[in-house]
């Protein structure tokens, strides 16, 4: 048998002082892609500039990336629906039935949050998106337009469940995410998290306080 390729280790620091530190996977369009030991995600290095992140989440996200997506966003919901009706159900344990105070970091158009106020949650949505917020405040949810991040958080309030749903694979630093979501968590409430991976299945993570 031959010698086995050795395989190169990239580590990087960003400006903000968060590192990431992995074997080389790929290199892509001038980007190296990392399986990162430090966040759990394979991503590009260097991460993108908050200017960048900026322009693709508030304006470009569903201009560019998924331009038909909001038009048609509502013609699965009654599919879609069951699965938020079974996931709002399994967090009802978090708490108890007069603290239903939830947050959707990361809401889209709104769907999710429009079906757990139909079961009785007071709801709240975090979205970046401008076209994404917009189409949530059609369907009557209060929405939070912008980022979810240190200056943001604080000033949201305190929640008994905080759901991020397909959110920590888009962040520069997932850790900081979850740790911000925890600290709006008052005692018995939980945080839920949802990403994709590799084998194209979605993995949870539910974390109580």
């Amino acid at each position: 048998m031959g010698a086995s390729a050795a395989k190169t280790v990239i580590s990087w620091t960003a400006r903000a002082g968060n590192e990431h530190d992995g074997p080389l996977i790929t290199r892509v369009e001038g980007y190296d892609i990392i399986a990162c030991a430090v966040c759990g995600f394979r991503h590009v290095l260097p991460l993108p500039e908050p200017a960048a992140l900026e322009q693709a989440y508030r304006e470009a996200y569903y201009t560019e990336e998924k331009p038909t997506f909001l038009a048609h966003a509502g013609e699965d919901q009654e599919w879609a629906a069951l699965s938020q009706r079974d996931r709002l159900e399994s967090l009802r344990s978090c708490c108890p039935p007069e603290r239903r105070r939830l947050l959707d970091v990361g809401a889209g158009p709104g769907f999710f949050l429009q079906t757990a106020a139909e079961r009785g949650w007071r709801v709240l949505g975090v979205e970046p998106s401008r076209q994404a917020a917009a189409h949530a405040r059609g369907l009557g949810i209060e929405m939070f337009e912008g980022f979810f991040n240190a200056e943001t958080a604080a000033d949201l309030g305190r929640f008994d469940v905080v759901h991020l749903n397909n959110v920590l694979e888009h962040v520069p630093n997932p850790l900081e995410i979850v740790a911000l979501a925890r600290d709006l968590l008052p005692a018995g409430a939980c945080s839920v998290s949802t990403c994709p991976t590799i084998s194209r299945r979605s993995r949870s993570a539910r974390e109580t306080r």
